[in-house]
């Protein structure tokens, strides 16, 4: 509480209050989901690419968490483009683990709540020189603005909002694409579309080699 301006601690407060009922909802409605061991961290910026095959680092935020933790964070662009790539990370990783379709509606959730976490890691390591010098920005009134705005964006997100980004048939937890070559078509738009990775198959398979 101390980082936060005073003028805004109570629009902080609401805000943050609104967000975690608005997160409980969502989970509620999810009902039960199974957590496996995940990375915890698993964007493009933790994977490196050597010899046309992705190797994971960076796993001090490893965790037992929801399988679409792993998956949420590798999502980039608008939401056409966030869609082609999940459908195909979830193609990928079903070759090796089951998807519960119903994670998909946590994936707001899991997004505010990393937000929230952000901002309480970074003022629990603040005693440390070293953040002050890489994270100047953290300790502003201009940081608690953009923050209060950010996560009342993130109030609305909703269960429709989730699934009309996500194609129906994964929705219902059917395999994306109409047969081998509907799947092959989706992976070669996804490739064209996300230059750091071959295909979003490839990447799947890989992140659900983190929960064996």
């Amino acid at each position: 509480e101390r980082f936060i301006p005073p003028e805004y601690r109570e629009s902080y407060t609401a805000v943050t209050g609104q967000l975690l009922a608005a997160i409980d909802a969502i989970l509620a409605d999810a009902g039960p989901i199974r957590a496996i061991r995940v990375h915890g961290d698993c964007h493009a910026g933790n994977i490196l690419w050597r010899g046309g095959a992705p190797h994971f680092v960076d796993f001090d935020d490893a965790r037992t968490a929801p399988a679409v933790q792993d998956l949420w964070m590798m999502l980039s662009g608008e939401r056409p483009r966030q869609t082609e790539q999940l459908a195909a990370l979830i193609e990928g990783y079903s070759e090796f683990c089951d998807f519960n379709p119903r994670e998909l509606q946590l994936i707001g959730a899991l997004r505010a709540l990393r937000m929230l976490h952000y901002s309480a890691w970074l003022a629990r390591r603040w005693e440390d020189p070293i953040f002050p010098q890489t994270f100047p920005w953290f300790n502003t009134v201009r940081y608690w603005g953009e923050q209060i705005l950010h996560l009342r964006e993130q109030v609305a997100v909703r269960e429709e909002q989730v699934q009309a980004a996500v194609p129906i048939d994964i929705r219902h937890g059917e395999r994306p694409g109409a047969g081998a070559e509907g799947g092959k078509h989706l992976r070669e738009r996804f490739a064209r579309q996300w230059p750091c990775a071959h295909t979003g198959a490839v990447l799947g398979q890989f992140i659900a080699g983190l929960a064996d």
